[in-house]
């Protein structure tokens, strides 16, 4: 019965997770289906990753799907900026690389409000790593 249960809120967990992750993505219509291929390769990385010595991925799973909380922030920057049409101009590139900053600020956020800490570690940092700039 606990097992269950248990089950029925991880269930419920990944469907937020992910319709959160798609609210994100319905926002910014030039990149369809990043969260779904961000969170694919992750999945064949922590799969190869997990066939090679010392395979201790304890955490390959909350990984996996906090991956797909990388891009959250976006929805904090305006749709003007986000489904720009050609290239941003130097203001609007400065404001849309504070996206990472907002996601940073965004699960912080979440975390005052759980004790669940290590998926959203990984959270955090996806947000906070996924830009090279």
């Amino acid at each position: 019965m606990v097992r269950q249960q248990t089950g029925r809120i991880v269930d419920l967990q990944n469907s937020v997770l992910c319709t959160v992750a798609n609210l994100v993505e319905f926002r910014d219509d030039m990149t369809g289906g990043h969260i779904n291929r961000t969170r694919e390769c992750l999945r064949l990385l922590i799969e190869s990753l997990a066939r090679e010595p010392p395979r201790q991925l304890g955490h390959g799973a909350s990984a996996f799907l906090s991956s797909q909380l990388h891009d959250v922030d976006k929805i904090a920057i305006s749709d003007a900026i986000l489904n720009k049409p050609g290239k941003l101009t130097p203001e609007e590139f400065e404001i849309m690389k504070t996206h990472v900053a907002i996601g940073i600020r965004i699960i912080e956020k979440i975390e005052e409000n759980t004790a669940e800490h290590a998926f959203l570690r990984h959270a955090k940092n996806f947000a906070a790593t996924h830009h090279e700039k």
